[in-house]
């Protein structure tokens, strides 16, 4: 589906050095501290805004892809690190999919539940059972569309470990009285950005399982 969940653009990785497979890339030592900083103006993301939304309004929302798509590239372009913008390279279409994907199986949902709640519940798992695939799909459309420097991230999380994390450590964290919610949102962190890659450089992310759900201090306070 979309680009799901996990931070809009990425700022900064550090690769420690490991052995490269053919499906994954090649881990090299890598780190780039850099400011960041962001040169759009208000009055210029207005005029996107408004446009956006209007097409998006009398379109009856078949716009909205591709409002979507001029709004990212808008952030990504404006946002630089070490004096470089980001970009974004969705596809508007593909995007229109998704949605056209979405939009049936919660409509689907939704019917169903008015029909019996048998059939609703029934509708419910179906949509559980495909929903991680889903994610790890939009993982990796959001990341390969996006680009620094001309070349382009990567998300190398597999299906079966998007299964575990958003399908069983949700059941077992209900099970648990949800006491594994915080190892849940640790696995969570640790699939979405341990398996993105600047091009043939993986990013590496140590998320503490006691203080996932904390911000580090300030160095500078």
């Amino acid at each position: 589906m979309e680009d799901s969940p996990p931070a809009d653009v990425p700022v900064s990785a550090t690769a420690s050095a490991v052995t490269a497979s053919a499906d994954k890339p090649e881990a090299r030592p890598f780190a780039l501290p850099a400011p960041v900083e962001f040169v759009g103006s208000g009055r210029e993301y207005f005029r996107i805004w408004i446009v956006n939304l209007f097409l998006s309004v009398i379109t009856l929302g078949f716009y909205s892809p591709w409002a979507k798509v001029r709004r990212l590239q808008y952030f990504y372009r404006n946002t630089r690190v070490a004096g470089s913008g980001f970009d974004y390279h969705g596809n508007p279409v593909a995007l229109l999919r998704g949605r056209i994907v979405a939009a049936i199986l919660f409509g689907s949902y939704y019917v169903a539940g008015r029909m019996d709640p048998i059939y609703g519940l029934a509708a419910f798992a179906v949509i559980a059972a495909v929903m991680p695939w889903l994610i790890n799909r939009s993982l990796r459309f959001r990341l390969y569309n996006s680009s620094f420097r001309g070349l382009r991230f990567g998300f190398y999380g597999t299906t079966g470990q998007a299964y575990f994390i958003f399908l069983a450590l949700p059941i077992l964290s209900v099970l648990s009285f949800f006491l594994l919610v915080p190892l849940w949102n640790q696995r969570m962190k640790q699939y979405q950005h341990g398996h993105a890659a600047y091009g043939r450089t993986p990013f590496v992310i140590n998320v503490p399982f006691f203080t996932t759900n904390r911000f580090a201090p300030d160095p500078s306070a």
